[in-house]
């Protein structure tokens, strides 16, 4: 809801709060991968992120494919 209001950092603060308290939510860890990814913050950052969404949840094939598209746009 806040990126979508263009609150981008309120949104990076939460989204790093959120996945400090709960490091295995796969929806933390893939958005706040996007933020890395999309706003140009860190993509390494990012790629590390969705690698260890894969990780978590190796049967997802959309954790798969973002992490791939990923790799192939930044790596």
């Amino acid at each position: 809801l806040l990126s979508s209001l263009s609150r981008y950092n309120e949104a990076y603060i939460n989204l790093s709060n959120a996945l400090e308290l709960d490091p295995t939510n796969t929806y933390y860890i893939r958005a706040l991968a996007y933020y890395y990814c999309n706003r140009g913050a860190d993509p390494e950052k990012g790629i590390a992120l969705f690698k260890r969404a894969v990780e978590l949840e190796p049967k997802n094939s959309d954790y798969r494919i973002t992490y791939g598209s990923t790799l192939a746009q930044y790596g």
